[in-house]
């Protein structure tokens, strides 16, 4: 939520300050690296519709903000991320971790891809608000496969003059097999079939990221 923002801004406090003026702090925090260039803002689906959609892309149209809009498209891989951030709170990992079952409902899985069905709608819906030359559409596979190519295209597309020089030690969360996460797997294996399709299931055990 814009109101648990940190933003250390003088005068300017997110719990009532009007969602303007938070974007623009925003845009006004200093880079915590030292050698940044360009400073940008995170923002997730279900926050722009928590707030006021059409305020922030009436920001973003005025001061023309560039967007990169990343998705992830396997959905199965969504949820159960999303299942082991409601259940653990931890939405990245910076080592290699030993991964832990955990126990999910059948039913989270018809309501997590119902949910992002509608988290993708309302993607789609914001980003019609937006000049098409304002938005760049990527997706998380094809960012993992071809990164050094798309983060040229990214470079391009936001206008860095200096070619990205990147590193990361974070590492994925979620590598073994769904069986060997998922506690109650034969009680919800059937419901995840029914709801991603056997293919997804397959494509886990294959993953080209």
């Amino acid at each position: 939520c814009f109101r648990k923002i940190q933003l250390d801004i003088p005068n300017l406090d997110a719990e009532s300050s009007p969602i303007e003026d938070i974007l623009t702090g925003l845009m006004q925090k200093k880079p915590k690296k030292q050698d940044a260039s360009v400073v940008g803002f995170k923002l997730m689906v279900g926050q722009l519709y928590n707030e006021d959609v059409n305020a922030v892309a009436r920001f973003i149209k005025e001061n023309n903000i560039k967007i990169l809009s990343l998705v992830r498209t396997n959905v199965l891989r969504r949820c159960f991320s999303l299942s082991q951030l409601m259940e653990t709170g931890d939405a990245t990992v910076h080592q290699d971790i030993k991964q832990k079952k955990v126990h999910v409902k059948p039913e989270f899985w018809t309501w997590c891809a119902n949910r992002d069905k509608t988290l993708e709608e309302q993607r789609v819906e914001f980003l019609r608000q937006i000049p098409k030359n304002l938005v760049m559409n990527l997706t998380y596979e094809d960012l993992c496969a071809n990164t050094e190519t798309k983060l040229g295209e990214i470079q391009a597309f936001v206008g860095f003059k200096s070619p990205f020089v990147w590193n990361t030690n974070v590492v994925k969360m979620h590598s073994a097999d769904l069986k060997d996460l998922i506690q109650n797997w034969e009680e919800t294996e059937k419901e995840i079939i029914n709801v991603f399709g056997e293919s997804a299931v397959n494509e886990w055990r294959n993953p080209v990221c």
